[in-house]
């Protein structure tokens, strides 16, 4: 019979306690991550951000596709609904090279809170919100 190493049973015991630990950690935006129950809720198709010379939004079509403008670029892509989180697909961007702007919409995953799309990239780290625009 094998002889089983001494730091087996050790050495699982200390990943698992690190995963869970993990886990349970907060992120450092306030946003524990796209699949938090309590980020989750109502309806992602619409309007989120103005759309406005230089600013930054996101429209969720009812047909499954999306687009976006990060303030000097166009998006477009598909979109789904899983478990409450939109995930996004497919995404293209235009390649256009501003100076002087923030660009951060580059969505992986998005949940909506309230009228505020929290919008995450594809590591789970929130790196925005925009705000539900009134359907008029």
């Amino acid at each position: 019979m094998p002889r089983r190493r001494r730091w087996t049973l050790p050495l699982a015991f200390a990943g698992a306690l690190s995963l869970l630990l993990t886990a349970c950690a907060p992120g450092g935006s306030g946003v524990v991550g796209p699949v938090a129950p309590a980020m989750r809720g109502g309806d992602p198709v619409g309007q989120w951000g103005e759309i406005a010379d230089r600013s930054t939004y996101l429209t969720i079509l009812p047909d499954g596709t999306m687009q976006a403008h990060d303030g000097c670029n166009s998006m477009g892509g598909t979109w789904e609904l899983e478990h409450g989180t939109v995930e996004f697909h497919d995404v293209f961007v235009t390649l256009v090279a501003c100076s002087g702007l923030d660009v951060w919409l580059r969505p992986s995953t998005a949940v909506v809170r309230e009228d505020t799309l929290v919008v995450f990239d594809e590591d789970g780290d929130a790196i925005g919100t925009l705000p539900r625009v009134p359907e008029e």
